[in-house]
């Protein structure tokens, strides 16, 4: 068999023509070839965890925590396959088990290795603002900032913040991000207060980014209706304070209708999330743990400019079954983590 294509323009876009010659008989198919949609390649990766030089974390309560070397050893081998594939890696917080100083070293010999430029990071509850450190949010946060410092970006706007919350940058291809703080002293829930959603309907709405796809990153459960917490059906509520606000402007943006997609990338509960119901028209990705031996490490997924995707393949290895899944619920009626 012998084929030959052709290619030539017509009505503004690509027409294919394929001629085939079999069995004597010629065959035309016409196959319509529009201008190609600008895509990312990301790898979503939250929850790590690191424990550093303990060997007491709180998700060991549960079992499920990776040791340091091991979760060293599962990055490095995740990032050294993937930065061969995707644009960017984001990682939506709790870099640390306890917000330690060892922590982040243990986490940083592996992250350090890497460009910071292909990376996007927030910080998470235990890494600023969790109620079981004696440590002030203001001390914790200024740690988080002098071990990520390379990968944090500031944004040349006057609506930024001098301390890198909330920052924007341009992702290419026309993409665009908004990163978050949503941690909150002393407590496991999440806030971002005015000046943060201030800044993110700003981002929405500025001329400066219209038509682009929009990706929102942030540590805590975007929208609230999860009701489930390292995989154990138990009532879960450590979501954003503010998040009525928060879907509200995510809404009123969807309605506007002005083209590009949206993307919301949380982490927090710990388990793999693809949601497109809660706020139709938005994309929302709730990463799992990557220190939790009991799910996969990650979403490795190909945003589309207009608002598709699809996940990249991924092999998550031998994932260990919950023998308390089913039953947790009746052993943690609430947590807190």
């Amino acid at each position: 068999m012998l084929c030959r294509s052709y290619a030539n323009i017509c009505d503004g876009g690509w027409t294919e023509l394929c001629v085939l010659f079999k069995s004597g008989l010629i065959n035309f198919r016409m196959v319509d070839v529009t201008e190609k949609i600008d895509s990312i390649k990301l790898l979503l990766i939250s929850d790590i965890h690191c424990v550093g030089s303990r060997t007491f974390a709180f998700s060991r309560i549960v079992g499920e925590a990776k040791s340091t070397e091991q979760i060293q050893k599962d990055l490095a081998e995740l990032l050294g396959r993937f930065l061969k594939i995707v644009d960017y890696v984001l990682i939506a917080g709790d870099f640390t088990d306890n917000g330690r100083t060892d922590q982040y070293e243990a986490v940083m010999s592996v992250l350090d290795r890497c460009d910071p430029e292909r990376f996007c990071v927030v910080p998470g509850n235990h890494d600023t603002a969790n109620f079981n450190n004696l440590e002030s949010w203001n001390v914790r946060m200024r740690r988080f900032k002098k071990y990520m410092r390379e990968f944090l970006h500031e944004t040349n706007t006057p609506e930024s913040s001098k301390e890198y919350f909330p920052y924007i940058r341009e992702l290419g291809r026309g993409f665009a991000l908004i990163g978050l703080d949503s941690t909150l002293a002393r407590s496991a829930m999440g806030q971002l207060g005015m000046r943060q959603l201030d800044m993110l309907r700003w981002f929405l709405t500025t001329a400066e980014y219209k038509g682009k796809h929009k990706i929102i990153l942030l540590h805590h459960d975007a929208t609230g209706n999860k009701k489930i917490f390292n995989g154990f059906e138990i009532y879960y509520g450590n979501v954003l304070k503010d998040k009525e606000e928060f879907v509200d402007i995510i809404k009123a943006h969807v309605e506007r209708n002005e083209g590009g997609g949206l993307t919301i990338i949380n982490g927090h509960t710990h388990l793999k999330l693809i949601d497109k119901k809660s706020i139709p028209g938005a994309n929302i990705f709730t990463v799992p743990s990557f220190g939790s031996r009991f799910e996969e490490d990650c979403i490795a997924v190909e945003l589309f400019q207009d608002g598709t995707f699809r996940e990249l393949e991924y092999y998550a290895g031998n994932v260990r079954t919950r023998l308390l899944k089913k039953y947790g619920k009746f052993v943690f009626p609430h947590t807190h983590t």
